[in-house]
């Protein structure tokens, strides 16, 4: 798990490394929900069938917010591994902890 070996990159305590992991675990929650053909769908997805995937964050955030602080953050558009690390390098002053960002 990537999120674990940031966590001793980072040298978090067992209890925030744990933490991190069990929340790598739940990011994508959601797709639980979302029907297996289009979760499993080889081929692109259509628009309609892009719309449902999408949906997979609002069911994630349906199964958690009883039990853990979520954020209303947006679902973005896929982006190349370039255009996200271009996007946490711009961020990373201000808006990210810029030692997280430097280990990702």
């Amino acid at each position: 798990m990537i999120s674990g070996l940031i966590g001793k990159w980072m040298k978090l305590s067992m209890a925030e490394t744990t933490d991190l992991v069990i929340s790598g675990f739940l990011h994508d929650i959601g797709k639980a929900k979302v029907p297996t053909d289009i979760l499993n769908k080889p081929e692109r997805l259509t628009a309609e069938e892009m719309a449902v995937m999408r949906k997979h964050t609002v069911y994630g955030y349906e199964l958690v917010q009883k039990t853990a602080d979520v954020s209303d953050r947006i679902y973005r558009d896929n982006l190349t591994p370039f255009e996200a690390m271009e996007i946490i390098s711009q961020q990373q002053f201000g808006s990210l902890d810029t030692s997280i960002s430097e280990i990702f």
